[in-house]
Parts: structure tokens; sequence; C-alpha cells
């Protein structure tokens, strides 16, 4: 499952007793208890103490960001989540909750059980997977639809298998309205990337980078021992490229208008552009401010579309990714 899915997850199925199995339902009627995911681990930190660690993380995939954490209750989690580097690809297991700071806000996180790094074909595979069982998720949404009244049985009948057929009537019940239209633009953005050999990677609709420090999220510290977090953000990286130039880097930008002879800039002369005065100018592991890329590049004759075209394409490419808000890093 993508994690735009589980990130618009709201209800949870189930007793409320410790023992009993709890269901996130998604609103594509997948019934989560436990769920894999493989993405570029982008961030960790640390909210707990040096004795007590509790490390909280962001993992993203092609469409957002799972957020999980993990603390003394899960040491295997923990002590994978300590030695990974960032950035890196991730497989994760983990079991599914959500979190309600407040009676209006319903937010999803993973407790992670299992965090191993993994290559980059094991992450397209992931994305090839999670493709097809989205689209049979949204064939059974649309086949629902068009019942008069949605029953397990009737779904059952038109060879779904048994929990989807299960969930996906709770589904249509508790999100209505839900665009799964917009599920399959993804998919489609997803599986266009993997036919060309890239790792999709989610971008703003806006064209600039966009996302959050962990620590802007809600807290669950107070609910539970192994605190959670959660939200939706944006972020991409693909670790397969090795990090070039650095402080000190030299050599002519091209400019907007000018190739390396006299032709119009290409858009690959203003990816090598953009990257070398992000070498030059990244000197902090947090990475450079984009508004200071944008005034660098503008000095050079770049103006702010082409800016914030071509990083978008660096960041589709896995070139470049966000550390945090406002923050861009060559991998």
């Amino acid at each position: 499952m993508f994690a735009d899915e589980f990130n618009s997850s709201t209800v949870t199925l189930g007793d409320q007793e410790e023992s009993s199995p709890q269901y996130v339902l998604s609103p594509l009627g997948a019934m989560v208890n436990r769920l894999y995911f493989v993405g570029v681990l982008t961030e960790k930190e640390n909210r707990g103490s040096e004795d007590d660690p509790i490390l909280r993380a962001r993992v993203v995939d092609p469409t957002g960001t799972f957020f999980i954490s993990a603390g003394q209750y899960q040491p295997e989690a923990l002590s994978s989540l300590q030695s990974a580097q960032v950035p890196s690809i991730v497989a994760v297991v983990g079991k599914s909750r959500t979190y309600s700071p407040d009676s209006e806000s319903v937010f999803t996180s993973v407790r992670p059980e299992m965090i191993v790094e993994v290559d980059r074909e094991v992450l397209m595979n992931w994305q090839l997977s999670a493709c097809q069982d989205t689209l049979d998720r949204i064939e059974a949404v649309k086949e629902g639809r068009r019942m008069d009244s949605p029953s397990e049985q009737e779904l059952q009948s038109l060879g779904f298998r048994h929990g989807l057929a299960r969930g996906v009537p709770r589904a249509l019940e508790h999100y209505p309205d839900w665009d799964f239209e917009r599920m399959v633009d993804l998919v489609v953005d997803v599986l266009k990337g993997l036919r060309e050999g890239r790792v999709a990677s989610p971008r703003s609709r806006q064209g600039s980078p966009q996302g959050e420090m962990i620590s802007d999220h809600p807290s669950s510290d107070q609910a539970s021992p192994d605190t959670s977090i959660t939200a939706d953000d944006e972020a991409s990286v693909d670790p397969a490229v090795e990090e070039g130039g650095g402080e000190g880097a030299t050599g002519p930008v091209p400019s907007q208008g000018d190739g390396a002879d006299g032709a119009t800039a290409t858009p690959e002369d203003h990816e090598e552009a953009l990257l070398q005065i992000l070498s030059t100018m990244e000197q902090t592991a947090r990475g450079v401010p984009y508004q200071k890329l944008l005034e660098e590049a503008e000095s050079k004759g770049i103006s702010k579309n082409v800016v914030e075209e071509t990083v978008n394409m660096l960041i589709d490419k896995g070139v470049v990714y966000e550390p945090t808000l406002g923050y861009l890093k060559v991998v």
C-alpha cells in the first residue's frame, strides 16, 4: 500500500480491547493490521534520550511519506534504525495505527517491527506490486459503487478476494466521496517511472519543493511508550546516485539562454548548473535553502520558473532530495 492511501485512512475497526486485532480501514477497502512497504529513509531524529532513545523517521514512497517510530519496545527495529544511513532504501514491516490529537483530526503511523536496508531492485519491485494491489482495490471500489447495496458476498462472486470484499462495503460507508481517480493518476505516474527505469517521487503540484520537519507533527508521546508520529508530506531521493562536487567546486554555469556553444540552454544544461550551485553552496548537513538557490540561480540568468522545473526533474531522478522543509541536498 502506498503512503497516500494509508495516510488518507481515518477509521479503525475492531474491539477496543488490547488483545483484539485492530484494523486501519483505507478508503479503498484495505483492512490493515500489519503492512510492508519500501521507500527511502530521508530523515531520523531521536526524540528520547541517549539512554532511552525513541527514534522517529520518515520513509518516502512515490506518493508521500510513512512516519515511523521505534523505542525500547521495538528493540530490533530500533537497532536497525539507529544503524541505517540517511538517505538509504529500507523495507519496513510494522503494525498500523491511528492517532487523534483532538476530536477532529486523525493521523496514521506505523509501529515498525523490522527494518532492513535493501537495494533499488527491491524498491522497484515493491512499487510494481503496490501498483497492482492498488488497482485491484480501485476496481473493487468501482464495482461496489455500481451496486445498490454493496455486500461482501456480491463482491466475492465477482472474484474479489475475501479480505477486500469484506473491507470495500465498509470503506464505501465511511469514505463515500473519496476521490479514487486521484489514486489512479498517482499509480499511472509510478508505472511511467518504472517503465523509464527510474524511481518515481512525490512532487509539489505548485512546482516548488515542499515538506515538513518531523518535530512539526503532532506527538503521541503521552499516549503510548513507543510514540509515533504521522502526517502527509512530500520528499524524494535516490541513493543510487553518488554525490558530486563539493565546497569550492568551480566552473562556468550556463545561463538560461546560452549553452556551451552559445546556443539555447537545454534542460541538461540547467540540471548541471543547479547541481554545481548546490554542490558549491552546500556546507551543512541540512542542505541549501531553496530561496538561496533561487537567488544564486537568478543571479546567473536562470529564471525562477526554470529553477522550479529543473529542481522537480532532479528530485524525480533522485539526484536531489529535501532533508527538511525548504532545503535541498545533493544525494
